[in-house]
């Protein structure tokens, strides 16, 4: 059978511009990622624009997991070199949450508690599926963000004998809520006023028995894009720096929930984890995306909520509650223990 040359060359023709496009399309997403690393190595957060890209790092590195192998196969050297460094940057930021958790088991003394930190959203039109999810989740302390007037009002109705124990500051977006199976002895709602737009914060103190107390903070920063800006985290910065002043002066063991509207990979949350354990980081698998939930697609790409503890305490497990309630965020909860002695 004759080979038609035409033919020949228009395929050639064809796989040649293919193999060029994918050079430069890889080229370039190469050349970013390669840029990205270099800029958070040579001066880390000082740029807006290096923060920015920090808070979706994940999501711009993941490509390189099946870019790297392809190029490795096509012997594009360049290509796979200046990837590298975000695959390696990757792994060494996030490997450690795909890897299995040493169990914990509690010993003599130890309290277990189950803590629940749930941003409802404040336009929740399904109360059906967020008081499900908080009764499914078996939680001993609840903390709530963006907690409205409604709200409030069902959680009343539908917990009152789950809960005996609640501190409601209803009020939309600004709103803060806790629910507690423990006593409540103290209970403080605040905003703060050096920030053009407020979000809500909340401090309760627990009488966990008659000898131990804890205290737990309800927390809510705002987002980088909440003031006016398309992106200035000053402000959440600030707020952070608040807190950690706050909890500084605290004898209780402290744990501190919420919303914080910060990635994992950014100069906020390193200041909190240099004085406090991430829960999930310890003890949860996977990335642990807690927003924006999308409906019909049950997914994320984001981690904003978190509990953080102090040394007096230690964590078997930390689940992300997936699956859309109604709210733009996923709930998270962390099995606890008190350690004996600690309190």
């Amino acid at each position: 059978m004759a080979i038609d040359p035409q033919k020949v060359t228009r395929v050639t023709s064809i796989r040649n511009v293919a193999l060029m496009f994918f050079r430069a399309m890889v080229g370039a997403y190469a050349l970013n990622t390669f840029l990205h690393v270099a800029l958070i190595i040579l001066i880390g957060e000082q740029w807006l624009i290096v923060e920015f890209l920090n808070t979706f790092a994940q999501l711009l590195w993941l490509p390189t997991f099946i870019l790297i192998p392809i190029c490795l196969l096509m012997r594009e050297w360049r290509l796979v070199a200046m990837m590298a460094p975000a695959l390696i940057a990757f792994c060494l930021l996030w490997g450690a949450l795909f890897l299995p958790n040493k169990p914990i088991e509690a010993q003599a003394g130890d309290i277990h508690i189950r803590a629940l930190s749930y941003n409802l959203y404040a336009g929740n039109p399904l109360p059906i599926e967020y008081t499900q999810t908080i009764l499914d989740t078996h939680a001993n302390i609840v903390a709530l963000q963006e907690l409205n007037f409604p709200q409030a009002e069902i959680l009343r109705n539908e917990f009152n004998d789950t809960y005996p124990y609640m501190a409601f500051h209803p009020g939309g977006t600004q709103g803060q809520g806790f629910m507690s199976r423990y006593p409540i002895i103290e209970d403080e709602y605040w905003r703060y006023e050096f920030l053009p737009q407020a979000l809500g914060h909340q401090r309760v103190v627990l009488q966990i028995d008659d000898e131990t107390q804890i205290t737990v903070y309800n927390v809510h920063p705002t987002h980088p894009a909440m003031h006016g800006e398309i992106f200035n985290p000053e402000f959440r910065s600030l707020e952070i720096a608040e807190l950690l002043e706050r909890t500084a002066q605290e004898d209780n063991p402290v744990l501190i929930l919420g919303d914080f509207n910060m990635p994992d990979f950014s100069e906020d949350y390193r200041a909190i984890s240099s004085q406090f354990e991430d829960a999930f980081r310890e003890a949860g698998f996977g990335f642990g995306w807690t927003f924006p939930v999308i409906p019909d697609f049950n997914s994320a790409f984001l981690r904003l909520d978190y509990i953080f503890y102090t040394e007096q305490f230690d964590v078997q497990s930390a689940v992300v509650n997936t699956g859309y309630t109604g709210s733009d965020h996923n709930s998270l909860y962390a099995d606890m223990l008190i350690l004996a002695g600690d309190s």
